[in-house]
């Protein structure tokens, strides 16, 4: 199998807590980043993935502003456009067979109960783990 992501270290997400959070981010993302990171990299950015286009360090308020345009482009009428690609992202992994100590720790909660949030699971959803997955299921 081929996988098509890659995972990083969200460190802005130490504040929370002081746990590393990781994120997700689309090959084709990181084959743009690696590819404009050398013509905008300076002393100045160190390390950081996402540059400006005069490049420094993009903050996290930038990230969550561009966030925020695309939901309100969109057409989703909802605050907090980070959290919400945040718990759609685990609500999708959960409902896709995902594991919720898995989810538990991508999303760097240190209780399960953060994260059985997330976990709204639908009458169709347990219909079909139920016949998929129970013996007597496959009786029937």
């Amino acid at each position: 199998m081929v996988w098509n992501t890659h995972w990083v270290v969200n460190s802005s997400a130490l504040v929370s807590g002081f746990r590393f959070r990781w994120s997700v981010i689309a090959s084709s993302v990181v084959n743009s980043v690696q590819h404009l990171h050398p013509r905008l990299a300076t002393l100045s950015s160190g390390e950081a993935l996402f540059l400006t286009e005069v490049g420094q360090r993009m903050k996290p308020h930038k990230v969550t502003g561009m966030v925020t345009k695309c939901v309100d482009r969109s057409g989703i009428d909802k605050k907090g456009a980070c959290h919400l690609l945040r718990h759609a992202t685990a609500t999708e992994m959960l409902r896709h067979g995902a594991d919720i100590r898995q989810v538990q720790e991508m999303l760097g909660h240190s209780d399960i109960s953060s994260t059985q949030i997330y976990a709204h699971v639908t009458i169709l959803d347990l219909n079909r783990v139920y016949y998929e997955t129970h013996p007597a299921a496959k009786e029937e």
